[in-house]
């Protein structure tokens, strides 16, 4: 991959977790504790609230209740913010801060409607990003714009990469040729530096806070299939308890709306060995208290049943999932003329089946 110098900015933000200011019952939690997110799912605090989500949910210091993602983006997340405020303040609603609406949105409104030091109630800080600011880059998008979008129907960005120099200048002049000869208009390349700045996260989070191995499910329903989806769910895990309680299973649940969709994600734990990609990926110095674990085939083989026979519960409740085919039921829960359709189209597509051949369960 080419790439050039350039001066880069580094800002560190931070998380919080805060909840309206409140006079807390004994009782604590009464009910399921919601999480208000100022992002969009996906975004950086929903993501965030879904991470500790999941590990709170395990905890028995929550009494059997679930922590519910609500994602109430715009207006610089004063909409979340406000959300927060207009709760009840008995603890159970939190609202994951930053500094949009814990400082910045408050100081550029003429009358705030909230006070962050008088109307919350800061918990705990959860952690700080760091965002990596390409100046060069992101200078050439902000004088640029993004007027192009308007006059083009598509564009593409390419990251090219190769051994050397010289394949690198041929794959590039290749690109540069099929471009010019579908009539294309090459752009400044500062979009796809910028995002190539900072391309991944830590995987960290692909163990848990000890090393247990977890894995997760999901599926999305109808917002008004809601309550008939969490009674049908509750009731498969209770049947489900012994089992997990005899494999040392823990297993959380996390639930959010988004627009008129009801997200539900079990995830499942366990202990088992640490493998040596788990030594690549998350670090020796991380993994090094859990290397002598031993294998757990045995609770390794009743999770994947268990994720599988929830995947088959969701379905059979209509559920769907955000994601298709390999790791989730496709092809045996289509009904037979539409199953017999995607054969005929994939066959009329792809005839030498040379598209993501078998990802799809289809034939090759």
């Amino acid at each position: 991959m080419r790439a050039l110098s350039f001066i880069s900015t580094v800002l560190c933000a931070g998380l919080s977790l805060v909840g309206a200011a409140t006079a807390q019952t004994d009782a604590f939690p009464s009910k399921p504790i919601r999480f208000v997110s100022s992002s969009a799912p996906g975004g950086l605090t929903d993501v965030v609230g879904r991470i500790l989500g999941e590990r709170m949910s395990a905890s028995p210091e929550l009494r059997g209740q679930s922590v519910v993602i609500e994602n109430r983006p715009g207006a610089g997340g004063v909409i979340a913010a406000m959300t927060v405020v207009n709760a009840a303040p008995d603890g159970h609603s939190l609202l994951i801060a930053d500094l949009s609406n814990s400082a910045i949105a408050p100081l550029l409104m003429d009358k705030p409607p909230y006070d962050p030091l008088r109307d919350f109630a800061a918990v705990s800080l959860i952690g700080t990003t760091r965002f990596y600011l390409a100046v060069n880059s992101a200078l050439g998008v902000a004088v640029g714009g993004t007027g192009f979008l308007k006059e083009h129907a598509f564009t593409l960005h390419l990251v090219v990469e190769c051994d050397n120099e010289h394949a690198l200048a041929q794959a590039l002049a290749r690109v540069r040729d099929l471009a010019r000869n579908a009539s294309g208009i090459e752009l400044p390349d500062s979009v796809p530096r910028v995002m190539r700045s900072r391309p991944f996260g830590s995987v960290r989070g692909m163990l848990g806070r000890d090393g247990e191995r977890w894995v997760p499910i999901h599926a999305v329903f109808p917002l008004g299939d809601a309550q008939k989806v969490l009674a049908a769910n509750q009731a498969f895990f209770e049947a489900q308890q012994p089992m997990m309680d005899r494999q040392g299973i823990v297993y959380s649940v996390m639930t959010m709306t988004t627009g008129h969709e009801f997200f539900l994600e079990p995830a499942f734990y366990w202990m088992d060995e640490i493998t040596p990609l788990h030594v690549a990926s998350v670090g020796e110095d991380i993994v090094k208290p859990w290397l002598n674990r031993p294998a757990n085939v045995e609770a390794r083989e009743s999770v994947a049943r268990l994720r599988r026979a929830t995947q088959e519960l969701y379905a059979s409740l209509g559920g769907v999932s955000w994601q298709v085919a390999r790791d989730y039921p496709f092809l045996e829960i289509l009904k037979p003329e539409t199953r017999a359709l995607l054969e005929a189209l994939k066959h009329a597509v792809d005839p030498k089946g040379l598209m993501n051949p078998g990802s799809l369960g289809l034939a090759q």
